[in-house]
Formats: structure tokens, C-alpha cells, sequence
């Protein structure tokens, strides 16, 4: 009923979607088919939370496995109700997307396009099927984006606390997406809801290039970069770099052929091609087997139609600087990802963390202005 009463024209998208997801998580917990991304880390989160119940002091008490272990707690370690809860997240990313498409005003026949690519998208459908914790990060970034559409349009210091926290929230089960604060940050200094402009003063732009210097060492002296990547809690900015020059695990490694990064800044430089493989691999130069060419067909060629037509494409007055900066927010993001990332298959689960952002931007970018009214 809920998503018939908030649906609308989009009930029978939402409700194909729900079934969709629920189907694939019957079928991954009866075992009917191999499904991609389950069975690794699905496996290991079930193994660690089923462990901590059963130690007086568990060994895993934050992220996706403390969530999971309290979820197991309350359900007598019932897998079927943690699966569930991503499906419900997996709807509740399609809501907020319709909450957002109705506050753009974009047209009904943009709302659709958008959320059906959204809904049946391979990755994100298994994604919110599975024993993972991308739904939920994906949710709390789709969250995220809202808060900050509202406080675009309203300027109340309530969303954007609460667009803050949403993000926090997100990098918590994934530090990565600590990166979209990146865009969010610059908005809150630059843009001035009341007169609908940004304001580059002396101020703001000190203000947005000291957040720029802190980010960049913060990342480099943290895990945020790879900490929930690999298991690889840096120590240096040597050991950073030692891990920026490991090739690719396996088959699906991309980027193998780059020289060794000698230093940060040479580290920057080559910033534009890893985001660039991280947001489309695995491309052609990458292809070494037919999965490779189905991935880019099915998940990395849409990423790039969606950028291309976000990048090419103007947006209407009232919403061309909300665009710039969901476009700076998702780019920060991947600068993050992409240095945590060395493998397409890698690559898959984290930039679904980012789509979210990418079709809010996208959709903003199909709105014409004689279409206000169709």
C-alpha cells in the first residue's frame, strides 16, 4: 500500500522491481542459480555474524557485520529477514528518486526513463537481492542527495546538517562515500539559497581550498581511502602509494600498464584516468574474456551514456548550479574509489554506491523547458 499511495505513475515499476528483487534473493538463499557477487563476501558477512553472537565479546562490532549481527540478534539469525531489508532499501533508493524527480519538477516521461534504468540495472538488482551492504550505503547516499536537493531550494540549515549525517552514515558502512562531502561542502559554501546564485568571495574560495588541502591529507594519512577496500589499513604515505602500484587481482585488473607512482602528486595527475576506468571498466583496452565485454555492455556503457549526456547537456536555469555540484559530489566521491579500486569487478559494486547522485544529475540535465508541462 505504501508504495501504491507514494507511487503513483510508478506503482507498476516499483512493484516489477520488488518482485524482481525478491525473486533473486529466494533464489540466491535456495541456491536455484549462481548469482554474480554472492557467495564471497555474502558468505563471509553471514559467517562473522553468526559468529559474534556466539562469542561473549564479538570480534566485528562496526560497519555491515555490528548491523548484521544486531539484525541476526532480533531474528533468530534469520538471513531471509536480512535480505529483505536490502530489497526494502533497494525500494526505498526508487522512492526517494521519485521524491526527487517531483521536487525538480522534471517531467513524468524523464521520471520514468530514469527510474527504469535505476530499477532493472543487472548490478543494483542483484545488489539489493543479496547479503551485501550496498543497498544500504546506495540508500543513505540516495538520502543524502535529497537532504541537499531541499536545502538547494529552501536553504534551511536543517537539511543541510541532516544531508551531513546521511553521508556519514553511508561511510560508515563504506568510508569511501565520504568523499560526496567533497561536493556537498562546496554547495554549502558557494551557493546562497535566498539569492539563488553562488557567491565566490575571498572567503568562500579560502574556505573551499583549505577543505581541498585537508581532504587530500586526510586521505593520504587515513583508511579512508582503503580501509574498507581491501582489508589495507595504510600506515604511510609510502605504504599508500606501495598499494596505488599493485596491479589488478586477476583477470579483471585494469590499468596494469601504468607506471609506478613515484609521488602524491604524480598521484593527482594520473587521478582523471583511474576515476575515468573506475566509473566505465571494464573498457576495451581492459577486454580479456567474454564476461568483460558483457560487463561493459550491461553496466559500464550505461555509466557512460548517462556522464556523456550529463556532461553535454544543459540544465535549466533554476537547477544549473544544483547540477554542478551533484556532478562535483559524485567526481569526488570516485577520486576516492578509484584509488581503492583495481579491478572492474571491484569497480562494479562501488560505483553503484555512486548512482544515486549520477541519475539525479541525469535526470536534471533532461529537463527542457517546453516540456514544464507534459
Amino acid at each position: 500500500m505504501y508504495i501504491i499511495k507514494h507511487g503513483e505513475e510508478m506503482t507498476n515499476i516499483l512493484l516489477l522491481a520488488f518482485v524482481l528483487r525478491f525473486f533473486l534473493m529466494i533464489a540466491d538463499l535456495e541456491h536455484w542459480f549462481p548469482i554474480l557477487n554472492s557467495g564471497a563476501d555474502t558468505e563471509m558477512f553471514d559467517m562473522i555474524a553468526r559468529r559474534n553472537l556466539s562469542l561473549a565479546e564479538p570480534t566485528h562490532k562496526s560497519g555491515y557485520p555490528g548491523f548484521l549481527t544486531f539484525i541476526y540478534s532480533i531474528s533468530g539469525s534469520s538471513r531471509l529477514f536480512a535480505q529483505y531489508i536490502n530489497i526494502l532499501f533497494g525500494i526505498g533508493i526508487l522512492l526517494i528518486l521519485i521524491k526527487v524527480f517531483r521536487l525538480l519538477d522534471i517531467p513524468l516521461k524523464r521520471q520514468k526513463q530514469v527510474l527504469y534504468l535505476v530499477a532493472f540495472m543487472p548490478n543494483i538488482v542483484i545488489f539489493s537481492s543479496i547479503l551485501l551492504r550496498e543497498a544500504w550505503v546506495e540508500f543513505f547516499v540516495a538520502a543524502s542527495a535529497l537532504q541537499f536537493i531541499i536545502w538547494y531550494q529552501t536553504g534551511k540549515q536543517s537539511n543541510m546538517a541532516t544531508c551531513i549525517l546521511f553521508v556519514l552514515a553511508a561511510s560508515y558502512m563504506h568510508a569511501g562515500t565520504i568523499g560526496l562531502l567533497g561536493g556537498y561542502i562546496t554547495g554549502f559554501l558557494a551557493y546562497d539559497p535566498r539569492k539563488k546564485t553562488v557567491q565566490f568571495t575571498p572567503k568562500t574560495i579560502s574556505s573551499i581550498v583549505l577543505l581541498g588541502i585537508f581532504f587530500l591529507l586526510f586521505s593520504e594519512n587515513s583508511a579512508m581511502f582503503l580501509g574498507k577496500f581491501q582489508s589495507f589499513d595504510p600506515d604511510s604515505p609510502e605504504a599508500f602509494l606501495r598499494y596505488a602500484n599493485k596491479a589488478g587481482v586477476g583477470n579483471s585488473g585494469y590499468l596494469t600498464w601504468l607506471p609506478p607512482i613515484s609521488n602524491p602528486i604524480v598521484g593527482l595527475l594520473v587521478a582523471p584516468l583511474r576515476m575515468f576506468y573506475f566509473l566505465f571498466a571494464p573498457l576495451p583496452t581492459e577486454w580479456h574474456r567474454v564476461s568483460d565485454i558483457i560487463g561493459f555492455a550491461i553496466d559500464g556503457s550505461i555509466y557512460m551514456w548517462m556522464c556523456w549526456f550529463i556532461m553535454k547537456s544543459h540544465a535549466t536555469e533554476e537547477n544549473f548550479y544544483l547540477k554542478r555540484f551533484l556532478i562535483a559530489t559524485f567526481l569526488s566521491a570516485a577520486f576516492i574509489f578509484s584509488y581503492g579500486t583495481s579491478n572492474a569487478g571491484t569497480a562494479f559494486r562501488h560505483r553503484t554506491k555512486l548512482m544515486p547522485t549520477i541519475a539525479m544529475a541525469y535526470a536534471i540535465s533532461h529537463i527542457r523547458t517546453n516540456e514544464k508541462e507534459d
